[in-house]
């Protein structure tokens, strides 16, 4: 349950960056408009060399945020976990599968414990498990 809920924290963390082309990175190209070469997450190699910033309007934002509003249910995916195929047949299109494997893949969570009590939030109970995502 605990992996099923990770899961379920980045693709709503996904579902939040899905609105502004600059937090989403790094961006899967499947979903760019036309073809960049990047040197490095962010950042596009122009043809003369120079490394320029990834322009947010080469990245279809309405095709992630169409997947991402027709994700379905974790409870749905942590069924069809159990094989490839069942996960594939589970997601709304291939489009959906390649993202959801692009974000896990990629992007992985890491979660740390708050432990020093200048970093927890102060209007949380002390006994509420307080995480950080690194």
């Amino acid at each position: 349950d605990r992996d099923a809920q990770i899961v379920e924290l980045q693709l709503v963390l996904v579902a939040a960056a899905a609105n502004d082309p600059h937090m989403l990175e790094p961006f899967p190209t499947q979903f760019l408009l036309n073809r960049e070469v990047r040197a490095r997450s962010g950042v596009v190699d122009d043809p003369s060399g120079k490394a320029v910033n990834a322009g947010a309007d080469n990245k279809d934002m309405q095709a992630i945020r169409s997947i991402v509003c027709r994700l379905p249910p974790i409870s749905a995916l942590k069924d069809a976990a159990a094989s490839e195929s069942r996960l594939r047949e589970a997601m709304p299109s291939q489009d959906a599968y390649r993202f959801v494997q692009f974000v896990l893949g990629s992007c992985p969570l890491g979660l740390e414990q708050v432990r020093l009590d200048e970093h927890r939030l102060p209007l949380l109970p002390p006994s509420c498990l307080q995480l950080a995502a690194l």
